[in-house]
């Protein structure tokens, strides 16, 4: 038994593993002209009161969150009252239950979520 020392290869050092794929991040205008398309009502509850223009605002929820790689991007993004948005974070109720145009399935299902 050698009491030597076995060095971490410099070629090991500086592999990388597969590359990260870049979420798209909007800029102020292409979030304006996201929060112009996605107006309400809620996805979810869909009263007519809450598409932001009387008692309630509309919130903007992320289907994929940005902490797994979602993207800023309309088929990303669909429009939530608060409340309907917190109970959504705190999973009541399921995704399963949001109304999605056929672009926000697509967008789910080309990232295997779907």
């Amino acid at each position: 038994m050698t009491d030597e020392a076995h060095p971490f290869p410099k070629s090991a050092q500086l592999a990388r593993g597969p590359k990260r794929q870049r979420r798209i991040v909007a800029t102020k205008e292409e979030w304006a002209a996201i929060a112009e398309l996605k107006q309400g009502p809620c996805r979810i509850c869909r009263r007519a009161e809450s598409n932001g223009s009387l008692h309630t605002t509309i919130e903007f929820h992320h289907l994929i969150r940005r902490s797994q790689g979602g993207d800023d991007v309309a088929e990303n993004i669909v429009p939530l009252c608060g409340a309907c948005h917190s109970k959504l974070h705190d999973g009541r109720p399921g995704l399963a239950e949001l109304r999605l145009t056929p672009a926000e399935k697509r967008y789910l299902r080309s990232l295997g979520r779907a």
